[in-house]
């Protein structure tokens, strides 16, 4: 068990929601405690909701809020993690010690099988930079979004709304339930096409993205293509394969002759944020994500600084919830002009 009056620094990795808000928390508590910060970026976006509405005022940039905080901020890209030996690996730096590791790395999205990954105009919905993807919305007319999710579908809608001509392709979006039909029937009648069933194979240019070609087999013009293939808990820099209970870490240790062995904890390691959800890989709506994350960070820094026990309980989004979500979605875009609409405005 981890002894808070013995806790001197703090290490983060991950500057996401789940990451900001716990400095935050931690510092409000403490203003003594070492805390240092690490991302491979320079800022912060809440990537979900500028998906939702190209809202780029939530920039948040990370040496200045760490400075603000008397923290450290190191940018780098994070290689490994010994969970053993308590110590991070860089891309670029030399490696680090740390006491505690709170891990808020987010998640990444799917890779999927696909020729000319690298154009330009291409990008999966976790690798969006907001200021580039927006510069080059200004250049391109014709959009491609692969969609998986409820992120996708506002992401199709606000990119229709700025005047782009946009085709939509999925699988078999069953994770819209029996509202599947309602929602293509709508799409289309706000001249989106859609293509079920399909696979994207490959995006074709040479530097940029010129065309996309489809299984059954098509060919559209397009200048983006944006990927929405759900998402994975970003957590491969780890040396040894993890398990996560609540908001703990604990060694994987793989069954023996089909019995499970008891896992040896790694005291001073902690997961919060959607890294950390066993359901992220099957979640479509990410109603609850950014309260999970901030909730998670309060209970955390309390665990940590004052040793108060918690038990964290995920929010379990009902058939009612995602009916309300849908519902939303077409109430809101019914009553916007889905033509010549500027995004320009943030």
């Amino acid at each position: 068990m981890l002894n808070s009056q013995k806790v001197n620094s703090i290490t983060v990795l991950g500057a996401g929601e789940a990451g900001i808000a716990f400095i935050k928390e931690i510092r409000e508590k403490n203003p003594d405690i070492k805390l240092t910060l690490i991302d491979k970026n320079t800022h912060y976006f809440d990537k979900s909701k500028f998906i939702r509405s190209m809202d780029l005022k939530a920039y948040v940039g990370l040496k200045d809020f760490a400075q603000e905080r008397n923290a450290m901020f190191i940018q780098d890209t994070v290689e490994r993690v010994n969970p053993k030996q308590k110590k991070i690996y860089f891309k670029q730096n030399d490696p680090i010690d740390f006491e505690v590791l709170v891990v808020a790395s987010g998640v990444k999205s799917k890779s999927i099988s696909l020729k000319g990954e690298r154009r330009e105009g291409l990008s999966y919905l976790s690798d969006i930079n907001p200021f580039e993807f927006k510069s080059l919305l200004k250049i391109s007319s014709e959009l491609i979004v692969y969609v998986t999710t409820y992120l996708g579908l506002k992401l199709c809608t606000l990119l229709k709304s700025a005047g782009k001509e946009v085709r939509v392709l999925g699988g078999n979006w069953d994770f819209l339930g029996s509202n599947k039909e309602k929602v293509v029937n709508f799409l289309a009648a706000k001249q989106i096409n859609v293509h079920l069933n399909v696979t994207v194979d490959e995006v074709i240019g040479e530097g940029q993205v010129k065309a996309t070609k489809i299984s059954p087999l098509k060919v559209f013009s397009s200048q983006m293509v944006l990927l929405d293939t759900g998402f994975s808990p970003n957590l491969d820099f780890f040396e040894a394969p993890i398990n996560i209970t609540n908001m703990f870490i604990s060694e994987s240790v793989p069954p023996i002759d089909g019995v499970p062995q008891t896992a040896a904890p790694y005291e001073g390691i902690f997961v919060i944020g959607d890294c950390g959800s066993p359901d992220v890989e099957n979640d479509h709506f990410y109603a609850y994500n950014s309260d999970e994350a901030r909730s998670q960070a309060h209970l955390l820094s309390e665990f940590i600084l004052e040793a108060k026990e918690t038990n964290f309980i995920r929010k379990a989004l009902s058939e009612e919830d995602k009916q309300k979500i849908i519902d939303e979605f077409i109430a809101v875009v019914e009553n916007v002009n889905l033509e010549n609409q500027s995004v320009e405005k943030n």
